[in-house]
């Protein structure tokens, strides 16, 4: 049985593609699960960025915050001591789950899982099928804010419908 706490950690990072530090950096304060439900982190470089969150996503995230204390500035997914999970806590939870899915999914034993390729997983399944992300790039955060950017040789407009999204998933 997965626990909510890592169901909701591995769903967030392949949604989200958060980088390690921002996933193990989150508190409960950075997540919203109201209207236009969303994820605030501090990323890389000190930069600011808002993700949006898909229903299935929201509703783990809220299972999970009803076992958790209530305290904003606590960590989202605290440690057994109750400090930010470490990265190495992360790569032991990935490891953990990823050993017991390959009883169903033997093809797993040969494949690199780590919490760097969940970051990268999503994108690259979108892109792979042609799938227009235009609609998603013009979404705006409930700040106001553009919570994706453009891909490198979007034209002026915002339209993508020259653009193969297939060949964007080999360079990335």
């Amino acid at each position: 049985m997965v626990r909510t706490s890592d169901h909701a950690l591995i769903l967030l990072s392949v949604q989200t593609g958060l980088r390690l530090s921002e996933l193990t950096g989150l508190r409960q304060q950075d997540l919203h699960l109201g209207a236009g439900a969303h994820v605030r982190v501090i990323g890389k470089g000190r930069k600011k960025r808002c993700t949006p969150l898909s229903k299935n996503t929201r509703a783990v995230l809220a299972a999970w915050l009803k076992e958790l204390p209530s305290f904003p500035h606590q960590p989202l997914f605290p440690s057994a001591r109750g400090g930010h999970l470490s990265a190495h806590g992360v790569h032991y939870l990935l490891a953990k789950h990823v050993a017991t899915a390959t009883g169903t999914r033997p093809s797993l034993k040969h494949k690199r899982v780590s919490p760097h390729v969940l970051r990268h997983y999503l994108p690259r399944r979108i892109m792979s099928r042609n799938f227009c992300l235009c609609p998603v790039l013009r979404r705006k955060s409930p700040v106001g804010r553009d919570i994706v950017r453009p891909p490198i040789g979007l034209p002026p407009g915002g339209t993508c419908s020259n653009i193969d999204f297939a060949d964007l998933a080999t360079v990335a």
